[in-house]
């Protein structure tokens, strides 16, 4: 984003902000925040580098002015010993490696009884549009988007998408379009009026880029010692250019309540061209660290197993994991993935997390990657 349309949109928000609070006295202005400071380790096919970005977000919520709010949130990544090679595994600056600061959130968001409304730059939480927060700045999607729950145990979701920038994208730094000027458009619908079972089934349309159809249902229970879930989902990717994936996946949780041990496990598999997570991290069950169903090609199949400890009961809030994923492609150049992760809940302001993974590929070589994260909330 240039200075002069950060100026103006700043302008802009903060008129608008104005005359939404205008005898607005019963409510109050809401501002918070994290500061980030970030490490990575990389190393593959020779190189290796090191990258320490500190970084963070602002974001302001207005008070409610007859339903409607207006929000803004402002991100930044500041860093030094910047490797060109370590943004291939998780970018923490733009596609320059460079710094860089966005406003990465400005809309305006009504709720009236069970709709609310928001238009501007936001964050989406669907299976393939998603903030995917595992660098320094997540993504965030120029939208309109429409959720109502006038159904009893229904939420549906309508969208048009327009733009996106962060983490996954292109451009990390600026606000890109995704299908031309004709945007992605979304439907979505969640329905939990069944014991213990989540439907939801989503469609996206992108007329010059892709058609999804994609459907999940989730089985959560417990006992007295454990609790379990069990999940199916299957998706449908109809490209213009003729490409075409159908993917299916199956995947089952189980956790002892006593100890914290868990243990996962996911499969994949796509019968034909190569499948894609889109505009986020993808929903697939047997997503990793670095590589998903997506790095599998053209009628990939996936396997993976995991174990996780949460140890609060020794250390309030720190959580262990460890994940493997057998990569299994059509050209028998498979790989495999395994992944060790520590996450700690220090306060419910201050939070660490460190992610290792170690990927060996027959065709596009080994690879070792470090992610160091601190987080301060205020």
């Amino acid at each position: 984003m240039g200075q002069k349309t950060l100026k103006s949109s700043l302008l802009a928000f903060i008129m608008i902000t104005a005359s939404a609070n205008e005898n607005n006295a019963s409510n109050q202005d809401k501002f918070e925040g994290q500061i980030r400071l970030g490490y990575q380790y990389a190393k593959a096919l020779g190189w290796s580098g090191n990258e320490v970005a500190l970084g963070g977000m602002l974001h302001y919520d207005s008070a409610s002015w007859s339903g409607i709010r207006t929000g803004a949130t402002l991100h930044t990544t500041q860093g030094y010993g910047k490797s060109t090679e370590a943004k291939y595994f998780v970018p923490f600056f733009d596609s320059n490696n460079d710094n860089y600061s966005i406003l990465s959130e400005l809309y305006l968001k009504g709720t009236w009884s069970n709709t609310e409304v928001v238009l501007g730059r936001q964050a989406l939480e669907t299976p393939f549009a998603n903030s995917d927060d595992i660098g320094m700045i997540p993504n965030r999607f120029e939208a309109i988007t429409v959720i109502n729950k006038d159904i009893d145990y229904t939420t549906i979701t309508f969208g048009h998408i327009r733009s996106w920038s962060g983490v996954d994208s292109d451009e990390p730094r600026a606000f890109t379009k995704m299908n031309g000027s004709d945007g992605v458009q979304v439907f979505g619908v969640a329905y939990e009026g069944i014991k213990d079972i989540i439907l939801s089934g989503w469609y996206y349309h992108g007329n010059d880029l892709v058609d999804i159809g994609y459907a999940q249902t989730s089985y959560e229970n417990e006992t007295d010692i454990l609790a379990y879930t069990a999940t199916l989902q299957y998706a449908i990717q109809d490209r213009e250019d003729g490409k075409r994936a159908n993917i299916w996946g199956i995947g089952a949780d189980i956790g002892l309540k006593e100890n914290g041990l868990g243990m996962s496990l996911g499969y994949n598999q796509n019968n034909g061209d190569t499948a894609d997570n889109f505009f986020g991290g993808g929903p697939f069950v047997t997503s990793m660290e670095h590589y998903t169903l997506a790095e599998a090609g053209d009628d990939g199949k996936i396997y993976m197993i995991g174990f996780s400890w949460d140890a609060s009961n020794m250390v309030e809030g720190l959580v262990f994991g460890a994940n493997y994923a057998d990569i299994n492609r059509k050209t028998n150049f498979d790989a495999n993935e395994l992944d060790i992760t520590a996450e700690y809940a220090f306060s419910e302001n201050i939070s660490f997390m460190c992610a290792y993974g170690d990927i060996n590929d027959d065709l596009e070589g080994d690879s070792q990657n470090l992610r160091v994260f601190a987080n301060y909330k205020f």
